[in-house]
């Protein structure tokens, strides 16, 4: 998945989010309010392939819509469902970020430890702050930059999707 988002059709990915969006019955406006954007037109122009939203953004999108950043952003059908998202009532944004950060701040740990990787490991060969690491690895962060999600993946020599599973095999 090293493909950078500016290699991604815009047109193909709007189609996509436009189908899984009428698949679960949710408008524009809705789906602007869950994934916290301004308004539905931002939603529209990705739809129509006018912009592409930003990595963090798309991954909002597919967790809010039952699947995976990689069928958004790729097509590919085989990656794993991200949400358990039922209803715009069930979806409160606030509450999916610190839902989400926890399964990541849990896979993380889980596959650290089968790897029997330690924090200074991680620390040393990715570069990124130990503070940082901390702050993922207990959940206490709200938002995760999408480059340290690819260093972390990277360096466990997985796919970043992975560490979004709530449920991993």
């Amino acid at each position: 998945m090293q493909t950078p988002i500016g290699k991604i059709s815009r047109a193909e990915v709007g189609a996509r989010i436009f189908e899984k969006r009428i698949e679960r019955h949710i408008t524009m406006d809705e789906l602007a309010k869950l994934i916290s954007v301004s308004s539905k037109s931002k939603v529209d122009e990705w739809e129509r392939g006018r912009l592409l939203p930003d990595k963090n953004t798309l991954m909002r999108i597919a967790y809010v819509l039952h699947t995976s950043f990689d069928y958004l952003a790729f097509g590919n059908k085989d990656s794993f469902k991200l949400s358990k998202v039922k209803s715009v009532e069930d979806a409160n944004p606030a509450k999916y970020k610190t839902d989400l950060s926890q399964v990541f701040a849990r896979n993380l740990r889980v596959m650290m430890a089968e790897r029997k990787i330690r924090n200074s490991q991680m620390y040393e060969r990715t570069g990124i702050a130990r503070s940082t690491l901390f702050s993922i690895e207990e959940g206490k962060t709200k938002m995760i930059r999408f480059d340290t999600v690819e260093k972390i993946s990277k360096f466990l020599g997985i796919e970043p999707y992975l560490l979004f599973q709530e449920h991993r095999i």
